[in-house]
């Protein structure tokens, strides 16, 4: 919704982002978002798959191969930037 009816990005944010990330060469604040983000997916996974197995005989352990613990696990296809 910030975005409708906007065709261009604005400049000066766009080049504030640049100077503070060196032009996406450093972005360890945001991988850091990221893997906050995962975090909490991952918990809130986790609980419920709890209380599925507390309360019913329809759960399935997961495999642990199959759970998304790391960042690394996600593939960033885009970014936006609200500021």
């Amino acid at each position: 919704m910030l975005c409708i009816g906007k065709d261009q990005p604005y400049e000066a944010l766009c080049q504030l982002f640049d100077d503070q990330t060196h032009d996406g060469s450093d972005m360890a604040h945001y991988y850091d978002l990221v893997a906050k983000s995962v975090d909490a997916i991952s918990e809130a996974f986790q609980e419920k798959e709890i209380i599925k197995l507390a309360t019913g005989r329809g759960a399935l352990l997961p495999v642990v191969s199959e759970q998304i613990t790391n960042p690394t696990d996600f593939t960033l296809v885009t970014w936006f930037v609200i500021s």
